[in-house]
């Protein structure tokens, strides 16, 4: 799993440089048109990020749960949230904003307060239980996929009545 999750990392930081150079020379362009239309652009990238990383969210998932090689992972990822993209989207959502907005909440104490220790082990807690809820949610999804494919199969397989 080791290896496969640092494979993972190599294809998403080669995916990255590929897709950010490019956008970012298109942004740097549009800026110098006009920074309005720059502004509009960046915000139409960050829809269709996100319209990208719902799919690809549970790719580790796979490697770790099904003992998946990096690409076939990519591909159960793919075709998991294919089947359940609306879902998949909430969920991804409010792991964001539940890990985003708690952890401001985590760094409001100083860093010389005894309550800066409480926001580590509720923000370690927090993230914790988020990445466990991600766990769960791509085993449930997966067996209610595999069950609805196997429905399915079987309505496709029985053969037709004569009226």
């Amino acid at each position: 799993a080791i290896l496969q999750t640092f494979l993972l990392s190599l294809i998403w930081l080669f995916a990255l440089i590929a897709v950010s150079i490019p956008i970012m020379l298109l942004l740097t362009l549009l800026t110098l048109i006009s920074p309005a239309v720059a502004s509009g652009a960046a915000f139409l990238i960050l829809i269709f990020s996100f319209w990208l990383i719902v799919p690809l969210y549970f790719t580790p998932h796979g490697i770790f749960i099904r003992r998946q090689n990096a690409f076939s992972s990519i591909y159960t990822s793919l075709r998991m949230a294919r089947f359940t993209l609306p879902t998949s989207g909430m969920f991804v959502f409010s792991v964001f904003l539940l890990s985003t907005g708690l952890n401001y909440l985590w760094s409001v104490p100083s860093s010389n307060s005894w309550m800066l220790g409480i926001g580590i082990a509720g923000h370690a807690f927090i993230t914790t239980a988020l990445l466990a809820a991600s766990f769960v949610y791509y085993r449930d999804m997966n067996a209610w996929l595999q069950l609805v494919f196997e429905n399915l199969q079987q309505k496709n397989s029985a053969p037709a009545r004569q009226v």
